[in-house]
């Protein structure tokens, strides 16, 4: 079966718990024990981070021995000065990440930077949230992006792909009513059958494998993938061909 590649993992430390996975090759072993052959990756530090631009360049120092496996995304934050000189030629990096909830501002308000990342060519990745709001930390509570906030978003730029990670089932199911939007699973954790309803209510080519490496262990979402009551030509776009296709099918 085609190997797996990941629409949303992770580089770097979390401030609110150790990481046992935060380096390229920790987050490699992760990935090769699943048998995920590439991820989009981002860097975790730029989360906490006003200006980005310098996280997006250690980011690419710290992948460049492994741009056969790891495909990275520059952070952007349109709510800093100057976000503009921060957006990526392609070939840089192989999209575009967003942070609505963590940076304070609405996703529609980042429509000027979308913009111009479709007219690059260039896929956006906008995390819904990072991790179960359970496990934040008391001082550190971040609200998920609304899914309504998030169409609008989608709406306005028509020509963008937006990749939406770590939504839940009722958040995907609305997501992609907005036909430029994208979902990853690894924030799809049932109930049972989960999948499935998602194919058949949506069809397979806006979904994508994800797992949320190194937040999340990547084994849990690789087996509901395999358990899913899908045809095998749906597993396998699930699997690698969609997220594919939004870097030229590379």
């Amino acid at each position: 079966m085609k190997a797996l590649l990941d629409a949303n993992a992770y580089i770097g430390e979390w401030p609110f718990r150790r990481l046992r996975h935060s380096t390229p090759k920790q987050v490699l072993s992760l990935m090769s024990r699943a048998d995920i052959e590439r991820a989009f990756v981002s860097s975790l530090t730029a989360v906490f981070r006003q200006d980005t631009g310098p996280c997006n360049e250690q980011l690419l120092d710290t992948v460049a021995n492994h741009r056969d496996r790891l495909l990275p995304l520059a952070t952007i934050n349109p709510s800093y000065p100057d976000w503009q000189s921060d957006l990526p030629e392609p070939g840089r990096f192989a999209g575009v990440r967003l942070y609505p909830n963590y940076h304070g501002y609405q996703a529609e308000e980042a429509m000027p930077l979308v913009q111009e990342s479709a007219s690059r060519g260039l896929p956006v990745f906008i995390a819904v949230r990072l991790q179960d709001e359970r496990q934040h930390h008391p001082a550190a509570k971040v609200a998920a992006v609304a899914a309504e906030s998030l169409g609008r978003l989608a709406d306005s730029c028509p020509s963008a792909r937006i990749v939406a990670t770590m939504a839940r089932l009722g958040e995907a199911k609305e997501l992609l009513k907005h036909p430029n939007i994208f979902i990853d699973l690894s924030g799809i954790q049932g109930p049972a059958g989960c999948i499935e309803s998602l194919v058949d209510e949506f069809g397979s080519h806006r979904l994508l494998f994800g797992t949320g490496i190194p937040l999340q262990y990547p084994l849990p979402n690789v087996i509901k993938l395999d358990m899913a009551r899908i045809s095998e030509s749906d597993r396998l776009a699930i699997r690698w061909g969609n997220a594919a296709g939004l870097v030229g099918g590379q």
